[in-house]
C-alpha cells in the first residue's frame, strides 16, 4: 500500500519538515503544491529544486505528484486558452526537471458562455500541446465538486487514449455530484492512477460535507478493492481539504491517523 498526502490542509511546514514528518509517520510519498509561496513553483531556481529534492530523498520520501491551480477558469471571466496551454507547458517542463513527476490538474470552471463539452475539448487540446512539448510528461485530471465530474473526466481520458494522460480519482466529490463512487471506480479503474482519500457525511437536508476520514459515507475499502481488481498499484493520497488554514491543528492530527486507518482497511478484506 503506497501512502502519500497532500500538503494542502497541513501546517505551514518547510519541505524539510514535511519530509521528516512523512518519514516519521510511515508515509512513502508526498503530493506537493506548485504555487507561489507553496512547496515550489515554476519560478523556483535550479538550486531551490535541488534542495527540495534532496530534503525528500534523504528521508526516503518520493514525490508522488505535483499540483497546479492557475489559469483554468474561475467561473466568471472568459478563459484564455493560450494562457492555459502556456501554464501546462511550463509545469510539464518543471516536472521534467524533477524527473518527470506526474502533474495533477485541478480542472477549473467554465465561464457563463462556455459549455462543459467545449471546455473539456479545449483542456484536452492544451494538455496534448504540453505532452507534445514535453513527451515524457504525464498528467492526471482530478474531479472536484462544482467543477468537472468524475464521469466527465473519465470519459475525457478514455477519449484522449493517451497513456500520458490519466485520472486522479476523488470518490468523496462524487457524493456531492450525485455520482456512484463505487460504480465509477469499477468503470474507470483501468485509467485511475492515483486515489485521493477523503470522506463526506450526509446532512439532514441531503447535502454532504467534509468530515473525519472513516466517519462518513465514502466506502474506502470497497473502492480500493475494486481498483485493485483492475491492477491499481498507485498512490493512495490523503486529501484533507476541510482544514485548509495552516494554523488548524486537525491537519496534523489527520496526518497521524491516516496510515493506521488505511492499513486497517487492508487488514480486513471484503468477503466474497
Amino acid at each position: 500500500m503506497k501512502l502519500s498526502f497532500w500538503t494542502l490542509g497541513m501546517p505551514a511546514w518547510s519541505n524539510a519538515e514535511f519530509a521528516a514528518k512523512a518519514a516519521e509517520l510511515g508515509y512513502g510519498g508526498i503530493d506537493l503544491r506548485c504555487v507561489k509561496n507553496g512547496n515550489l513553483s515554476i519560478e523556483s531556481t535550479p538550486e531551490e529544486l535541488a534542495e527540495l529534492q534532496k530534503s525528500y530523498a534523504d528521508k526516503g520520501i518520493e514525490i508522488a505528484s505535483l499540483l497546479g491551480y492557475t489559469e483554468r477558469g474561475n467561473g466568471k471571466d472568459p478563459i484564455n486558452w493560450d494562457k492555459v496551454e502556456t501554464d501546462l507547458v511550463d509545469h510539464a517542463r518543471l516536472a521534467h526537471r524533477m524527473g518527470d513527476i506526474p502533474f495533477r490538474i485541478t480542472v477549473g470552471y467554465t465561464d457563463p458562455e462556455t459549455t462543459w463539452d467545449t471546455y473539456l475539448e479545449n483542456l484536452a487540446k492544451a494538455t496534448a500541446t504540453a505532452r507534445k512539448e514535453v513527451p515524457t510528461s504525464t498528467f492526471m485530471y482530478q474531479n472536484h465538486a462544482g467543477s468537472a465530474t468524475a464521469t466527465q473526466l473519465g470519459n475525457l481520458v478514455e477519449k484522449m487514449a493517451d497513456p500520458g494522460v490519466t485520472f486522479g480519482y476523488s470518490p468523496d466529490h462524487c457524493f456531492a455530484e450525485g455520482e456512484d463512487a463505487l460504480a465509477l471506480a469499477d468503470r474507470f479503474g483501468p485509467i485511475i492512477t492515483q486515489l485521493h482519500v477523503a470522506d463526506r457525511q450526509r446532512n439532514a437536508d441531503g447535502t454532504v460535507a467534509a468530515c473525519w476520514i472513516g466517519d462518513g459515507i465514502v466506502p474506502h475499502r470497497e473502492i480500493i478493492e475494486t481498483l485493485e481488481k483492475h491492477g491499481f498499484d498507485g498512490w493512495m493520497s490523503l486529501k484533507w481539504e476541510s482544514s485548509a488554514q495552516s494554523a488548524n491543528p486537525l491537519g496534523e492530527k489527520i496526518l497521524e491517523f491516516y496510515p493506521g486507518y488505511m492499513r486497517g482497511l487492508q487488514a480486513e478484506p471484503i468477503k466474497a
